[in-house]
């Protein structure tokens, strides 16, 4: 009858059928008349900028980002889940308060999702329901690990039919999950009709299940859950090598699983903490280093490995002493290192032969350390090693840089992208970040098209691996190279960059676990802010560590002293309280021959005599500069200072006699992104803070097709958010010129 109706009915009769079930109807004929519209919970669900309308009209503060996040990730864009939160609040205001209702077990959440959904199902589906609550995902073989049941198929279809809050994960095989609300629900009844042995065999279940299956982060998970801590242990510690070699961010994940005194009783996993923490070349290194010998000397003695365990601790302590720049102590390390050479495994003694060849070099032994550089990607060749591999020829191109071998660096940093470790996944971040100081060398050798090129390729890979920190110092990178182009037209793009980039809510913290990242990305934005004229906020982000150079003499080796002495300079105070740093700094660069980090030192030193005393005595120091500028090929430490360029009269147009060659658009968006024309008039007006039924009205449209629109951006800008849409957009220079909006299709 029902499909009677729709078939032959009025024309201006409209029917509205509301199902939690398929209809079983068949109505493909009339879906492809376009004569029916079909709305899935897809639709249905709130996008963040709806939900954040909504929690404003319920009188709450404006969430910030992280609390917006929360309340997406919980509620997944369910409406009637967020009001019956609201209802549980005394008092509306603060959305922090609103997350901690926003669970399955609060009282008007539990009530609804008990009554409206639990309470309705037979017993056998019910108990399927609560024993497969402890799982994130599932599919019918682990279902029937965990609860003993042959007929899991059918269960899960007959769930998955019903649309019961189970929603199917895309990828391989028939794999689902619960709601988040639903599945705390399901949580909360099962702990009160079972009790904790019997839950905790199920979590034993799953673990096994999981290990067998390869899922190895899941399946410790379960153990810890399950009270098998020595067991959980055991298995991160059986899968931790193939683990880091695949994915580094995968065995730092596996480590944190277990809880701190677990590691502490267990000196092989701690070796391995350092492991990771030396890849990320965390400054934590010395401290965990310390707590791998603690626990050799209570647990380790045993252990029929014990020599290799030690060779290993010897390493992680010259990495550390490494990092402090105290090269005698970690030469003194190294060779008791070596000692236990022959019961290192490859990849440890490539990372041995790699921290001995830092040593020679500082040391000045070139022949040793070009001897040490070939241990060291033979043996990370032999362990497969490729983020190693890239790590290491990288390092010998950044040598080149230090050493003032401006185009020594650009040859080896082309032999590297030329080795074809893009498909590598593991390696992908190592290359990201090589990538940004290619694009730092060719910048700072004034090749700005080669330098453009790198960052485009380090932003496309960024995106990639969908790490924040990098898309935004590729992003402020882009901005830099425009400026430094065309300063005229970069200017204004870079300051409105800026302007997002500084939303308090979606500024960007230190990371340790990505240090030279992070140390990069702090100088490239502190001399983006000093190039707009932004010199305060400049100096806020040269002071992002809190260590006062002018009153902490010393620090000379400090990768940020550089971004601080600029930034103290722009900003003209007390200029004479700095002589000492920049001569102590000069000094100790010089020793140790590192003349790319002498030169930006040396252009400083005139910088700073040129304000302090004037043209006259400032002219030795301008000259010197020049000289080294000339002689390593990184001309534009001299030009990025405008007072100290302007001092050399017609110096950049002998330095540089050859033209540029002309430079590639910093975003070109053909190849990219694309959007269509429609998407680009939403784009624009997004920007202008309309909410989504007034760009309806302006482009006279209906509103499920500006959401139509904006998913669509999203997906293509990677956002999830109107702001980091826009942000993303402001990237790729989308919103430079924004297009005239008008009525027409």
């Amino acid at each position: 009858l029902l499909l009677k109706i729709l078939e032959e009915g009025p024309r201006r009769l409209h029917l509205m059928v509301l199902k939690r079930r398929s209809t079983g109807l068949a109505l493909a004929r009339l879906y492809a008349r376009n004569q029916i519209l079909v709305l899935t919970k897809d639709d249905l669900r709130f996008t963040p900028d709806e939900v954040r309308a909504y929690l404003l009209m319920q009188g709450f503060a404006a969430p910030s980002a992280s609390e917006l996040s929360q309340v997406l990730s919980s509620s997944e864009g369910w409406i009637m889940g967020l009001r019956l939160a609201i209802l549980s609040l005394l008092h509306r205001g603060s959305v922090a308060e609103l997350y901690k209702y926003l669970r399955g077990d609060s009282e008007w959440l539990a009530e609804f999702l008990t009554n409206e959904l639990l309470n309705h199902q037979p017993g056998e589906l019910r108990q399927f329901l609560l024993q497969t609550s402890i799982l994130d995902a599932f599919n019918a073989p682990l279902c029937a690990a965990v609860t003993g049941a042959s007929n899991t198929f059918a269960l899960l279809a007959q769930l998955y039919s019903t649309d019961l809050f189970v929603i199917k994960v895309s990828g391989d095989g028939d794999w689902y999950r619960y709601h988040p609300l639903f599945q705390e629900l399901l949580q909360h009844h099962l702990s009160v009709e079972l009790d904790a042995p019997a839950v905790a065999n199920l979590h034993r279940r799953a673990g096994h299940w999981l290990a067998g299956a390869g899922q190895i982060h899941a399946a410790v998970h379960h153990l810890l859950r399950a009270g098998a801590e020595e067991e959980a242990a055991d298995l991160v510690e059986s899968h931790m090598r193939a683990t880091f070699l695949r994915s580094p961010q995968d065995a730092l994940r596996l480590l944190d699983l277990l809880p701190p005194p677990l590691l502490q009783r267990r000196p092989r996993l701690l070796l391995d903490r350092c492991l990771v923490a030396a890849h990320y070349d965390d400054m934590q290194l010395m401290h965990y280093a310390q707590q791998a010998e603690r626990a050799l000397q209570e647990h380790g003695s045993s252990y029929p490995d014990y020599a290799a365990l030690r060779g290993q601790l010897f390493i992680w302590f010259v990495g550390a002493y490494f990092q402090q720049c105290a090269f005698d102590t970690a030469a003194e390390q190294a060779a008791q290192a070596a000692a236990y050479r022959r019961h290192l495994d490859p990849l440890h003694s490539g990372t041995l032969s790699f921290l001995e060849m830092h040593l020679k070099r500082y040391a000045k032994k070139h022949d040793e350390m070009v001897q040490h550089a070939e241990a060291a990607l033979s043996a990370f060749r032999q362990a497969e090693y490729v983020t190693g591999i890239v790590g290491m020829q990288r390092e010998l191109a950044r040598w080149a840089m230090r050493s003032g071998h401006g185009k020594e660096a650009a040859r080896r940093f082309r032999l590297l992208f030329d080795a074809g470790h893009h498909q590598y996944v593991p390696a992908v971040l190592e290359l990201t970040t090589t990538y940004f100081y290619a694009v730092e060398s060719s910048y700072w050798q004034d090749d700005l098209a080669q330098a453009q090129l790198y960052q485009q390729t380090a932003l496309n890979l960024a995106r990639q691996v969908r790490n924040d920190l990098a898309i935004r110092l590729a992003a402020c990178l882009g901005h830099l190279l425009a400026l430094a182009d065309n300063a005229g037209l970069g200017r204004e793009s870079a300051s409105k960059a800026l302007d997002l980039y500084w939303d308090a809510e979606h500024a960007l913290s230190a990371q340790t676990r990505q240090s030279l990242l992070v140390y990069l990305l702090h100088d490239v934005e502190a001399r983006l802010l000093i190039a707009v004229d932004r010199i305060e906020e400049a100096w806020q982000v040269v002071q992002w560590e809190g260590v006062d150079f002018v009153h902490m003499p010393g620090e000379y080796a400090h990768s940020s002293l550089i971004s601080y002495l600029r930034a103290y300079i722009a900003r003209g105070i007390d200029l004479a309280a700095i002589t000492p740093v920049l001569a102590g700094a000069l000094a100790h660069r010089t020793a140790i021959d590192d003349r790319f980090a002498q030169l930006h030192l040396l252009a400083l030193t005139a910088w700073q005599e040129l304000r302090l005393y004037g043209s006259q005595k400032a002219a030795p120091t301008v000259q010197r500069a020049s000289q080294l500028a000339k002689e390593t090929g990184y001309v534009r430490a001299i030009l990025d200072i405008p007072e100290l360029a302007k001092e050399l009269s017609g110096w950049e147009n002998a330095t540089l006699s050859a033209s540029r060659p002309s430079s590639p658009g910093i975003s070109d968006i053909d190849d990219l992104i694309s959007l269509t024309q429609r998407e680009q008039k939403v784009l624009q007006l997004l920007a202008t803070d309309l909410t989504y039924e007034a760009i309806a009205d302006r482009m006279v449209i209906s509103v499920n097709t500006v959401r139509t629109h904006i998913r669509h951006l999203y997906k293509k800008l990677s956002a999830t958010s109107r702001h980091q849409a826009l942000v993303e957009a402001q990237n790729y220079g989308l919103l430079d010129e924004p297009d005239p909006i008008s009525s027409s299709d």
